[in-house]
């Protein structure tokens, strides 16, 4: 997915539902990449150049940030860009353990117990039921 310069850390699908997972170490600037980001994201799927080139309709975007501060500075940054400051595409969680660079933390399949925040809307949840997943809030 490398239109508009946006290359997802992970992008993984459960039955018919697809996520681009975004790793964020707080690295990279608000302004200058993570707004382009969230635009990029926007603009694939409106365009429908995800579902022409991938035969993906129906993208989620889960961004992984390392501080409480940092999540709602990119939640701010989405509802700025959003109609009405609302966004269901794009969700949002805070995992503090990954902030050490020199010790990993080891794999858990958190992703799927997570509270996604989400801009204007109720926190997602992903429950993984067997041959798909629900999606709630």
């Amino acid at each position: 997915m490398r239109r508009n310069g946006i290359e997802p850390d992970g992008l993984f699908a459960i039955g018919d539902r697809t996520y681009a997972l975004e790793a964020d170490m707080g690295t990279e600037s608000i302004e200058a990449i993570i707004k382009p980001k969230i635009r990029a994201y926007r603009e694939i799927v409106a365009s429908r150049a995800i579902d022409d080139q991938f035969g993906i309709d129906n993208l989620k975007v889960l961004f992984v940030t390392t501080n409480e501060k940092r999540l709602r500075n990119m939640m701010a940054a989405v509802a700025s860009i959003a109609r009405e400051g609302r966004s269901t595409m794009f969700g949002f969680a805070c995992r503090p353990d990954l902030a050490d660079f020199m010790r990993a933390a080891s794999p858990t399949g958190g992703v799927f117990a997570e509270r996604w925040r989400r801009a204007g809307h109720d926190d997602l949840l992903i429950e993984v039921l067997s041959g798909g997943v629900r999606e709630s809030g």
